[in-house]
């Protein structure tokens, strides 16, 4: 007996869902690289850290932008962190 039903809502969100969250993390990954960042104190005490940069000058050079995109990633970037714990560490 032949079924004629059709795909349910459900499955349809869920590939939906399953699909921008595969674009997400891939956009993540395909564009950030670590760099490493300097800040200077008064007193002379000096922060290096590696932080992210996008590998866009448009992006990476307007505070704004920056701002903006660091908190879309902030999510995958917590998570990056935690996976290659070598990549973000100063040595």
């Amino acid at each position: 007996m032949p079924s004629d039903r059709k795909p349910s809502l459900i499955l349809m969100v869920a590939g939906a869902i399953l699909l921008a969250l595969l674009v997400y993390v891939g956009t993540y990954y395909a564009t950030v690289e670590p760099v490493v960042s300097v800040r200077r104190y008064a007193g002379g005490s000096v922060l290096r850290r590696k932080v992210p940069s996008w590998g866009v000058d448009a992006i990476d050079f307007d505070p704004g932008m920056y701002e903006a995109v660091t908190r879309f990633f902030a999510p995958i970037h917590r998570v990056d962190r935690s996976i290659r714990p070598s990549v973000w560490e100063m040595k």
